[in-house]
């Protein structure tokens, strides 16, 4: 069902779209951040240049500590997504990120394992389509093959009441069928007769002569 595959890919592209914004979205929070604590920096700097240089030493190393951890989570979180992204790339379905976090990494998180378990349905599904092609496939050609091989056997039977015989045999030997029957037109032609037939109890239907009435009587007479 391409149609509905392509239908599915273009809503994946667009929470792709969607990631890439919230990504972008969380490069200029940190930046603002990083800004915002630049700018605590310097006047924490000028403050402590009046009030003596020990409180200038212990400002200057809580604020890197603050930066430097607050760079490293980002960090870490951009990371572990992009390994994240390139896995399912090559084909990890199964690939999904783990977070507890609440904030702009987390839904960020959440909707790459969002688009991650659609892609993993679709995939799924498509693979499901294509066995049941290939099966199908296969029976048909199996089918074409025992129909070939059938009237290779029934074309050197001359006597036609062998012949039919032979014909309904070799129908439910290589087709695996439990019946097959054969009917012909009576003279008059009103009537379907069974002239042959594979089971036990289509001999029994040839013993008392089964018939049906044409254009009336069952599927075969239609």
């Amino acid at each position: 069902n391409w149609a509905a595959a392509e239908d599915r890919a273009g809503l994946l592209l667009a929470r792709h779209s969607e990631a890439e914004q919230r990504l972008q979205q969380l490069v200029a929070i940190t930046r603002e951040n990083q800004r915002g604590a630049q700018a605590r920096a310097d006047g924490a700097m000028v403050w402590m240049i009046w009030g003596g240089s020990v409180l200038l030493i212990l400002a200057l190393v809580v604020s890197a500590a603050v930066v430097l951890v607050t760079v490293r989570t980002i960090a870490l979180g951009m990371e572990q997504l992009s390994h994240s992204a390139q896995r399912l790339a090559d084909g990890h379905f199964g690939e999904r990120i783990r977070t507890t976090r609440q904030d702009e990494l987390g839904q960020l998180a959440d909707s790459f394992n969002t688009m991650a378990r659609e892609l993993q349905n679709l995939y799924a599904r498509l693979e499901r389509e294509v066995a049941e092609r290939t099966s199908a496939l296969a029976r048909r050609s199996s089918q074409l093959e025992a129909a070939a091989l059938v009237a290779r056997s029934a074309a050197g039977i001359q006597d036609v009441e062998r012949l039919m015989e032979e014909t309904v045999h070799l129908i439910s030997d290589h087709f695996g069928f439990y019946h097959a029957g054969l009917f012909l037109l009576d003279d008059a032609r009103e009537y379907a007769v069974l002239r042959a037939a594979s089971s036990q109890g289509g001999q029994r239907m040839l013993a008392r002569r089964h018939k049906l009435k044409i254009g009336e009587v069952g599927i075969v007479g239609h």
